[in-house]
């Protein structure tokens, strides 16, 4: 094994190698340092330079930074940005109405757990949401527990294969999976002030797809008009 003059350190049973980094001093003035782990010195490399540049760009590295903090950043100014509008709109749905007030949202970063994550979904499923809906709402937990550990910010990759349990998805070609009442107005609730309310109040109401929505004429609408 070639020489390195990083140093090691065991982590629930796992070797890692680590740095100790400086970060820009905090508001208070103390010294701010952030200890950087991988399992390959390569890893710990790409990692480092990661951080570099971030500092460089003037990103907040700093691991006082929470959940709802830093999942707000990266969904808005990187997860949505090569999304389709449809996508955009479920995806944004989805954060609001679960992810923006759960009880993720004050954790620090430097301080979450796997058990924290699974106990998010649990809550989810004690308040009756689908399990298909929390299916959808790991699509856009799961790549931001990667983006943390790949830049650094968690020494593991809290949502990899194995490490959470979804509730399982009973598939049934014979019934439509629709809105509790509950959901239905937490829906409502959600887009109150957006521009886009009547479109959404529309969909809720008619059942029809976003495509189909946007493929309505002013003939289509005038033809199922009823006159006094």
């Amino acid at each position: 094994m070639a020489k390195t003059t990083y140093k090691r350190r065991i982590i629930d049973g796992v070797e890692y190698y680590y740095e100790v980094i400086e970060l820009p001093r905090k508001s208070n003035g103390k010294r701010n340092r952030k200890h950087v782990c991988a399992k390959t010195v390569a890893e710990l490399k790409a990692k480092l330079e990661d951080i570099k540049n971030d500092i460089y760009h003037g990103v907040n590295v700093s691991d006082n930074n929470s959940f709802g903090t830093l999942f707000h950043e990266w969904f808005y100014d990187t997860h949505l940005k090569d999304k389709k509008i449809s996508t955009i709109n479920r995806y944004e749905g989805l954060y609001k109405l679960y992810v923006k007030n759960s009880n993720l949202k004050n954790k620090k970063i430097n301080n979450i757990k796997v058990l924290d994550i699974q106990k998010f979904y649990n809550s989810l499923e004690i308040e009756e949401t689908t399990p298909n809906t929390i299916k959808m709402i790991h699509k856009i937990v799961k790549p931001f527990l990667n983006y943390l550990y790949i830049n650094g910010f968690t020494i593991k990759d809290l949502g990899a294969t194995g490490m959470l349990k979804l509730p399982k998805v009973i598939k049934n070609n014979n019934a439509m999976s629709v809105l509790t009442l509950e959901e239905q107005q937490k829906f409502l609730q959600s887009f109150t002030g957006n521009s886009d309310s009547v479109l959404y109040l529309f969909a809720l109401a008619t059942g029809l797809r976003l495509g189909e929505i946007l493929a309505l004429t002013w003939d289509d609408m005038k033809d199922n008009m009823v006159t006094p």
